[in-house]
This record gives structure tokens, sequence and C-alpha cells, in this order.
């Protein structure tokens, strides 16, 4: 009986990680892979076509705002900025996740993107996602993404949010993009 004890205890010690000091559970089991985005949302209002996008870069995040007269963007803010890199962790952990989701077999149905052609459009949301040499897309409505109506909705509307929080500052005074605020 003492025997089996002791066999029992060596297989669940076995089957335990030792960890050195510095280094935390989640680094042990695997980090998230660097994604990179490019995010892009606009949307027609009474009298224009507003716009946000966002770009991971090796460097920081770029950010631009503004305005679309006849096809053509008008930047009101442009930026190229460093990232807190705790939030950059959060931004990471969600993209890889959107990135999983949209990389798999069954992939999520999604509403058609808007044109932007009048206010009543739903407008449009473009995520691309790279994780080394593997691509995916998200071309959709923005109202689709804002009003979270399925889970991978709810999952681009989070990242969006996180992505949107990023920034030093509020892009174009935009607290939101039409609904799609800042992660506190």
């Amino acid at each position: 009986m003492r025997f089996n004890s002791f066999l029992l205890l060596s297989i669940v010690l076995s089957g335990c990680a030792v960890l050195e000091p510095g280094h935390d559970q989640e680094a042990s089991s695997g980090e998230v892979p660097e994604v990179s985005f490019n995010l892009s949302m606009s949307r027609a209002s009474l009298t224009t076509t507003e716009f946000e996008q966002y770009k991971s870069m090796p460097v920081g995040l770029f950010a631009e705002c503004g305005t679309i007269h006849r096809g053509r963007a008008d930047t009101r803010d442009q930026r190229l900025e460093k990232v807190d890199p705790a939030r950059s962790r959060d931004a990471q952990a969600l993209a890889y996740h959107l990135f999983e989701r949209l990389s798999g077999a069954d992939r999520p149905p999604v509403d058609e993107p808007g044109t932007n052609a009048s206010l009543a459009d739903p407008g449009k949301f473009t995520l691309k996602l790279n994780v080394g040499d593997k691509h995916v897309e998200l071309v959709t409505s923005l109202d689709f993404v804002e009003r979270r109506q399925a889970s991978i909705a709810t999952d681009a509307h989070n990242f969006t949010k996180q992505v949107r929080a990023l920034t030093s500052s509020i892009m174009c005074g935009n607290n939101d993009f039409y609904g799609i605020g800042r992660a506190r």
C-alpha cells in the first residue's frame, strides 16, 4: 500500500512544473504569438463620412481619423505612438483570440459591410490580422460589431475598444465611434 501511495505521489508531482524565480505560469505555458493588425472603421453621418484607422507597427501604433469626401480621406488627426505594454498585451490576447476564431474551419457568419452611401447605411468595419505568414480578415458592417449581434461581433467589439484605448488621447474628439467606446 505504501508503494502505491509513493507511485501515485510521484506521478502527480511529475506533472507539476517547477518555475524559476521571475517566471510566471503563463509565460512558461506559452505566450500569445505576436499579432499584427490593421483596423479600419467608417460610417456615414448626416453631412459626411467619418473614419478611424489603427495599424500595429514594430515601433508602436499608427492611428488616424477624419472624414472621407468624394472617396478621399481628409485626415484630421494622425499619430504614431508608443503603446503601454500592459494594454498592448491585452490587445494582443484579444487579437489572437479573433485570429484563431477566423482561421477555423467553421468561420462565423457576419453581416455584409455597408458602402457609406447614406445616413441609414450600416457602415464598414475591416480588421486584418497577421500571425507569421498567415492572414485573416473580417469585413462586416460597423452596426454588426457595435450591436454585438453574434459572439464574433462581441469579440471584435471588445478588441476595437481595447485598440481605441491604446492612444494617449481621444482621436478626433470621439469618445466613441458610433457606439464603440474605449476600454478603461
